[in-house]
């Protein structure tokens, strides 16, 4: 229902400016999914100066998939499922209080941007499993056992043995989600441009964010607790065509609005890589982030008949760090972004002896309208 909203977005695309979007700028999007949409994510931005006021609004839809799965830890038993296709809007306002107030050079109001960013959610089952049952046929893939279900339905579990709470999903459901204020502290900036009237080359900033717990954990609209990060991040352009970007970031998980076993790490980290081409009026973009394991240690495979293999389970998407690669393309103010999860490593009994998946999501994709003056 959500895709009806994409004609719109292209038509007010091509009809404004193509200088409105800023080409140089990294995705700046979360890693969605079942499990991480219910957390705080800092998302990388240009380490430069914020130059103006700036309305980012964006569609995204991820693709969740697992087995029925039982996870055990000491005499704790858990029933987690993610299955379902998860379609999101999201608002950012980001505000250069320099601009805005007309702060001073090189004052602290002038190093500093704000955003403000609220997301609403349908949890349905979407379109997305019968081209991915394709793909994996066609390049003789990992069906990870989706022929073995129905198709495009929602079956999202996260609860103890024996109970449907807090979360036991099976219908299409909105959650309006969590709202999450970022704040980007400009540490320093140099070097001439490189190109007549562009931003300096180079720059260091620090991120601030918080999440306010305004969306349901039942609903699957966020954790129902406080989360924050703290993030360093760099930009560097050393050719005219070519802008590099990193994040390094750190948060604090709050405990969810449950008193189940299974609770998030209060402690994650993320590495993130950007990297864009400028073609003209056209961006290339490709990315990598890396996020630590989203719950608690301990947690081990535990289906007691083993129907399905742990490669199908959700064992990874709750127990194991996550690599997501995203590609974008940028033509002036709209951003169109195809996620694909794919995480260097072995996991005993898993399969592959040097990579993993987590379908979680297995795949996601995205289309952002930035408008800036």
């Amino acid at each position: 229902m959500l895709l009806r909203l994409l004609p719109f977005l292209v038509a007010i695309a091509a009809a404004g400016p193509t200088s409105a979007a800023p080409g140089q700028d990294p995705l700046g999007v979360r890693i969605p999914g079942t499990l991480r949409d219910l957390f705080l994510d800092v998302v990388p931005w240009d380490a430069r100066a914020v130059p103006a006021l700036r309305l980012d609004v964006g569609w995204a839809a991820a693709n969740d998939w697992s087995t029925p799965t039982t996870l055990a830890r000491g005499g704790d038993v858990m029933q987690v499922q993610l299955d379902e296709q998860a379609d999101s809007l999201f608002v950012a306002l980001r505000v250069p209080w320099g601009v805005v107030l007309r702060a001073p050079e090189g004052s602290f109001l002038h190093r500093l941007a704000t955003a403000l960013e609220i997301r609403g959610t349908v949890h349905w089952g979407g379109w997305m499993d019968g081209p991915i049952e394709v793909w994996h046929k066609v390049f003789a893939y990992n069906d990870f056992n989706r022929p073995d279900f129905p198709r495009n339905e929602i079956h999202v579990s996260l609860h103890p043995e024996g109970s449907a709470s807090p979360v036991q999903v099976d219908q299409p459901t909105f959650a309006f989600g969590d709202v999450v204020l970022r704040n980007q502290l400009l540490l320093w900036q140099g070097g001439e441009p490189l190109t007549e009237g562009g931003p300096v080359r180079a720059g260091v900033s620090l991120r601030l964010d918080l999440k306010i717990p305004t969306g349901s954990l039942q609903r699957l609209g966020g954790s129902g607790g406080f989360d924050t990060g703290i993030g360093l991040l760099g930009t560097w352009q050393p050719l005219p065509w070519l802008v590099g970007h990193a994040i390094v970031s750190g948060s604090y998980l709050s405990p969810m609005a449950s008193s189940m076993p299974m609770q998030p790490r209060s402690w994650q980290g993320s590495v993130g890589l950007s990297l864009v081409a400028l073609v003209g009026e056209w961006s290339f973009l490709l990315e990598d982030r890396w996020l630590s394991p989203a719950f608690q240690w301990g947690w081990a495979y535990a289906n007691p008949s083993d129907i399905w293999t742990m490669q199908s389970s959700a064992y990874t998407a709750v127990t194991m760090s996550q690599n997501q690669i995203t590609a974008g393309v940028r033509w002036g103010p709209l951003t169109f972004w195809f996620m694909e999860d794919f995480t260097p490593g072995y996991v005993p009994g898993y399969g592959p002896t040097w990579f993993y998946d987590t379908n979680a999501p297995d795949v996601a994709i995205g289309l952002t309208l930035t408008v800036q003056p």
